[in-house]
Order: C-alpha cells, then sequence, then structure tokens
C-alpha cells in the first residue's frame, strides 16, 4: 500500500513493496513511475522475486529476447504496407460537411480526435491500418462512417465486416439512416435474405452501383468481386476463426483498413502500443447518456417481476441471463408464470446456428419482450430498446463477463437498469453500525471472497467508460494482444503485459535506429509538505493513479487534474499544490541536466549529471549572481554540483524555483 513517511517534518507518501520472503522495499514517489500493475492471462498471479536476486534479470532478458522477434515481425509488415501504393481518396468537402452537420449530437473529445486521426490516415500515401478502440456505445460507428463516406465520395467501394448477422443488420440500418440522402449506395448481404436478392447484392458490386457493403463471412466468399474496393472496415475482429482471418488480409491487402474494437486497452498501455500501430482511443461518453443503475441483491420474486414490468410498460425489452442451458426450459416456464403478459424466446449456444440467428433477428424486429439467454449474448448484439439486464447467480460470473453483459443496455437515450441477483446465502447482513453496513457470508456456504468483490466493483463502477477503470485482467490480455499480433501468453505471463508492450515498443525503435527519448527528472527533497493526504483521496490505487497523472502533467494538463480532484474531493489541500511545485521543478531540473535538489544544512544542493556540459561564461555568471561567499563547488560520484546559501529568511522553494530560471538563462541557445 501507500504509506506517509516523516509525517511531521517532512511528509512524503511511499509505495510499499512486499517481496517473496518477507522483504520490503519502500518506493519514494518520484520512483512511482517504475511501478506497473501487473496484467496477465487468465488472471494469472506470477512468480514473486527476492528482493536483491537475479531471477527477475533473467526473465526479463529471456522475455526481451522474444520481444525483438516480435518487433522484427511488426516492422517487417509495416515495411510491407510502406511500399504499397494507397488507393486515392480525395472526397468532397462540401458533401462531407453537410454530413458532419446533420449528425444529430454533440461530439465527444474522444469522436473528434478519432475523426481527425483516421480521415488525416486517408490523405497519406500509405494503406492506413488503423485500430480504433472504444467502450461499448461511445460512438465508434460514428468515425467509421466519415471515413466510409469519405471513400465512397471517392468513386471506391467500402466493406464493413462484423462476425454476426444480427450486427450486420444493426449496421446496415444505422448507415442506411445516416447516409440517407447522400449520394452513397448502402447494401446489406446475410443469410436472411433470398438467392434473388443475395444474387442482385453481388451484381451490384461486381459493376460498382453498390458503394457500402455491409456483411459476415458471407463477403469472404468467391463470387464476391468488388469493383474497387477502396477501405474495409473490420468490427470485433477477435470474434473471426484463423481461417477467416486470413481470408480477410487477402482480401484487404494493398487498400485501407480500420478495424473497431470495444475490448478495453489502459492509457498506460495505450502509449506503448500507439508506437507499433495505429491506435484512435475514444474514452469519453456521448453527452446526454446516463449511467446505468446497477443493483446488487438476493433473487427476489417481487422485484424481478416488478423490474420486467417496469421496462415494459414503457414499451422496452428485457434480457434474462441464465446461463444453465439443461434448465433453461424450467426457467421459461417460470417467468410465463411470473410476468404472465411477456412474450419470451430463448436463445443459447447449444441452439441450431440458423435457429439461433432468427430468434436474435426476431427480438430485435420487437416480436418478443424478453430474451432468455446464456451468456451468447455478452457481445456483438447492440438493441438500443432493450434496456432492463436481469442476471441470476451473478456471483459465478467473471468480472469481464458481467461488464460485457451490462454493455447490451443502455445503448440509447433511455435510463437502464441492471439487477445482478445472487442467492439469499451469499450475503448475511449483520447488524447496522453508525457508518457502514458490515456483510458476512454464513457459515454452511461460504463462497470465495473474489465473487463478492467482484458484485461490489460492478456496484461501484457504474459510471459509463469505466470498462477502461476496471482494468479487468482478460479482456485486457485479449485486447491488446489482437493489436500486438500477440500469442505467446507465456512470454506476457512472466512480466506483465504492461511490461512487455514496453519492451516490444523499445526494441521496434531501437530497429527503427531510432534514440529513445529520455524522460529525465531529478529528485526533489525540499522541505515542504508535499502529498496526497490520504484523508482526501482514502483509495490507495486512485490517490497512486493521481501521482502518476500529475507526474507526466505539463501546466494546463495539471490544472485540469486538479479540476477534477476539486470536482471529486472538494478544494484541492495545500499538500497537493506544494506537490505540483515539486513535479514542476523537477521536470525543469532534469532539462537542465540536474539529476537531485537537496537542502543540507541550510544551503540548495544540487547536482549536475556526468553530461552536464558547462557553459564557459557560467562560473563567471553564478559568482556575479550569488557572490563568492554563497558559492561552493563541490565534486560527487556521479557527477559535479553547487552548494548555493540562499538569502535569509528565504523559502528555500522559491529559492530553488528562482536559480532554476537562471539556469535556463545561461544555458538557452543563443537566439
Amino acid at each position: 500500500g501507500l504509506q506517509v513517511l516523516d509525517p511531521d517534518d517532512n511528509p512524503t507518501d511511499c509505495l510499499i513493496i512486499e517481496y517473496r520472503r518477507g522483504s520490503r522495499l519502500y518506493v519514494p514517489m518520484y520512483d512511482f513511475k517504475k511501478v506497473q500493475k501487473y496484467i496477465g492471462a487468465g488472471g494469472r498471479r506470477p512468480a514473486l522475486s527476492v528482493l536483491g536476486g537475479i531471477a527477475w534479470k533473467e526473465v526479463k532478458k529471456r522475455v526481451k529476447e522474444e520481444a525483438q522477434k516480435t518487433a522484427k515481425e511488426i516492422l517487417k509488415l509495416e515495411a510491407l504496407r510502406q511500399a504499397t501504393p494507397a488507393p486515392e481518396v480525395a472526397g468532397d468537402a462540401r458533401i462531407e460537411e453537410e454530413f458532419a452537420d446533420s449528425f444529430p449530437y454533440t461530439l465527444t473529445a474522444g469522436q473528434e480526435q478519432a475523426i481527425r486521426e483516421t480521415l488525416h490516415d486517408l490523405d497519406l500515401p500509405k494503406p492506413m491500418d488503423r485500430v480504433l478502440v472504444g467502450d461499448v456505445g461511445f460512438g465508434k460507428t460514428e468515425v467509421a462512417m466519415r471515413a466510409a463516406l469519405r471513400v465512397a465520395l471517392s468513386g471506391k467501394q467500402v466493406m464493413l465486416l462484423v462476425p454476426t448477422t444480427i450486427l450486420a443488420a444493426q449496421h446496415y440500418k444505422t448507415f442506411s439512416k445516416r447516409l440517407a440522402g447522400f449520394p452513397v449506395n448502402v447494401r446489406m448481404l446475410c443469410r436472411f435474405q433470398t438467392a434473388k436478392e443475395q444474387k442482385a447484392v453481388v451484381q451490384e458490386l461486381k459493376n460498382g452501383v453498390c458503394d457500402v457493403i455491409i456483411g459476415t463471412h458471407r463477403l469472404m466468399s468467391k463470387d464476391i468481386v468488388f469493383k474497387d474496393l477502396g477501405l474495409v472496415i473490420i468490427d470485433e475482429e477477435h470474434r473471426f476463426g484463423v481461417k477467416q482471418k486470413e481470408k480477410i488480409r487477402a482480401k484487404s491487402a494493398g487498400v485501407h483498413s480500420l478495424m473497431l474494437s470495444a475490448t478495453p486497452i489502459p492509457r498506460t498501455l495505450n502509449q506503448s502500443l500507439s508506437s507499433l500501430r495505429d491506435i484512435s482511443l475514444i474514452d469519453t461518453p456521448p453527452r446526454g447518456r446516463t449511467p446505468i443503475k446497477t443493483v446488487v441483491t438476493a433473487w427476489n420474486n417481487e422485484l424481478a417481476a416488478a423490474a420486467i414490468t417496469q421496462e415494459l410498460a414503457r414499451g422496452g425489452q428485457v434480457y434474462y441471463v441464465y446461463n444453465s442451458v439443461q434448465s433453461m426450459e424450467s426457467r421459461y416456464l417460470f417467468l410465463k408464470k411470473l410476468v404472465p403478459q411477456a412474450r419470451i424466446c430463448m436463445a443459447h449456444g447449444q441452439m441450431d446456428e440458423k435457429e439461433l440467428e432468427q430468434t436474435l433477428w426476431d427480438f430485435n424486429a420487437g416480436k418478443y419482450d424478453i430474451l432468455l439467454a446464456s451468456t451468447i449474448i455478452e457481445s456483438g448484439i447492440d438493441i438500443t430498446n432493450a434496456n432492463t439486464l436481469i442476471v441470476e447467480n451473478a456471483h459465478n460470473f467473471g468480472l469481464a463477463q458481467l461488464y460485457q453483459l451490462r454493455g447490451r443496455i443502455g445503448r440509447g437515450d433511455q435510463k437502464a437498469f441492471c439487477y445482478l441477483f445472487h442467492p439469499d446465502w451469499l450475503f448475511k447482513k449483520s447488524e447496522q453500525t453508525e457508518d457502514n453496513f458490515s456483510w458476512k457470508p454464513k457459515e454452511e456456504k461460504d463462497p470465495t471472497e473474489e465473487a463478492k468483490q467482484r458484485l461490489a466493483a460492478l456496484m461501484e463502477f457504474g459510471d459509463l467508460g469505466s470498462g477502461f477503470r476496471l482494468a479487468l485482467r482478460d479482456m485486457e490480455i485479449r485486447g491488446a494482444g489482437e493489436l500486438l499480433g500477440v500469442k505467446q501468453h507465456g512470454y506476457v505471463n512472466e512480466v506483465g503485459l504492461s511490461l512487455y508492450c514496453d519492451l516490444v515498443s523499445a526494441e521496434v525503435k531501437k530497429l527503427r535506429g531510432e534514440r529513445p527519448e529520455p524522460n529525465r527528472r531529478a529528485t526533489v527533497s525540499l522541505p515542504l509538505a508535499a502529498y496526497i493526504p490520504p484523508d482526501y483521496l482514502p483509495d490507495e490505487a486512485e490517490r497512486l493513479k493521481y501521482y502518476k497523472m500529475l507526474m507526466d502533467a505539463d501546466e494546463t494538463k495539471t490544472k485540469e487534474i486538479l479540476a477534477k480532484l476539486a470536482d471529486l474531493c472538494g478544494p484541492v489541500p495545500p499538500e497537493i499544490l506544494n506537490l505540483t511545485r515539486l513535479f514542476a521543478l523537477s521536470a525543469r531540473a532534469g532539462k537542465l541536466e540536474i539529476y537531485h535538489i537537496d537542502r543540507i544544512e541550510e544551503k540548495l544542493e544540487l547536482l549536475f549529471t556526468r553530461r552536464f556540459q558547462m557553459p564557459p561564461q557560467m562560473p563567471a555568471e553564478l559568482f556575479n549572481r550569488f557572490g563568492a561567499e554563497n558559492l561552493e563547488f563541490i565534486k560527487s560520484k556521479n557527477g559535479d554540483g553547487l552548494h548555493l546559501t540562499p538569502p535569509a529568511g528565504k523559502d528555500p522553494v522559491a529559492f530553488a524555483e528562482e536559480t532554476l530560471t537562471f539556469f535556463e538563462h545561461l544555458t538557452a541557445p543563443e537566439k
């Protein structure tokens, strides 16, 4: 955890890390950047190391060799892409502007950035290969439509490939509605069309009448011939099989490609992955969208019936997740008695594929009120009219699964409700204390603590976009693994995904001949209460997150973070404002090749790195500024330094800031 050391004289936060055999390491906040969250596949726990041992170095060395191979593969693919001329995309500025103005909502900052990056890629002489990552319902489709419009207006065709027929129908509905009135012909190809209808669409693709085609892997068939394909958009690529992916790559060779993914990727990973692939991240929820109301409670017939009745009364539909196929039929009969007025259909993985798709198709068309289903609905269904989700035995689901299931609702502007029911033996409410409830499992059946934590986490993170903050291990490993093309989960598990991505990123830069950008910072040890008080922000994980954010932030970003903190926790205390001063000092000093600032017996100590080259005029300028009696040159094993005596009563932090300003003036290049 985090612990405030020296609370009376010079309080500072330290991160305490416990190693194998119980050794402890206290990490000062300036080294927090060196600590990363471990993310492994399948919730695997890493093997711990002994403090001071060599095992970790050996592991890193082995994984680094694997990272080099991955880096070479990435550069090989990039070289092929660079050598392939891109389809020319000109578009029509007037029509595109008209289309942008017809968007009925206000674009979020994330959408604006993604649109800008995607359209910029279409102007480049090499084929676009961009991945658009965004939480469920965060507006990835609008970005895809802007790109599709530009390509279609250039006389080229667009293929949107989706994993399921129902998703194809949903995208077709969205594209047709948005592009109505614009000179773009949108068509769909799926198994629910008659042979005659399919033949007509195939012919339109061949002769160029169809500009945008939306469909499943049916689009990979031999009879599909494009007149002039310019852009391939793939939604949820991870859901296609290996052979299908090979066909997709063959089809999209030499054309622009845009991949859409709803798999959360944390920002820290996004930075290192961005140097390997072009990634746009949308992590801001659309305006007007409300968080999903999540209720975690013991099973209650009356509450379940009331939830369904309330949804049907406002003309909506309900997802009812029951993950036992064997007894689903009896649950169907139970629901018929519970809400006799409701029209109910069933969907699970053991059904015939065509029958399953027909059921989902009918539910989407509004022929049923309740979809009683297994977890088969957890991805690929976007029905804006279904805004109540009921999950039975929610304690048996993984956090990633529950998050994905909950993502099925709240897609429109209606308030959405999620009910996570567990058996009444899971929690037993004890007597209420003054400020909180204490919960204890009954002795006769004690499920794992993890099940309770999962449910509690879902309640806590009701906010939109919390998929990024929840840091769901399985989803992150899948998402980042897909982007990297990493299948060697063993290597990732040894060092964690964050470090693996950083190693690959560093190897790619090395092979490109780029020198790594040194992020130099000085350690600053001055008598100032500079930390995030635990009573202001009690959650340790949140405090650590804000330390890392403030350490990286420039002046503008710092103001934004402070405003966010004030909004969350109230007026920002002076200790945090002091912290921002020290972080600013640290960054400025690092640029001047100063690696350490300290206060030694009333004197300010500055230590320079070995790389530091003293300008010839510097000694004279220093004597003029501070006087010989207040200046002392010192030697250290890592580089030379200075002792400066401040004027009597001068605030040491203010003196350090003025001194750095003076050094910046001295070392500034001639105008």
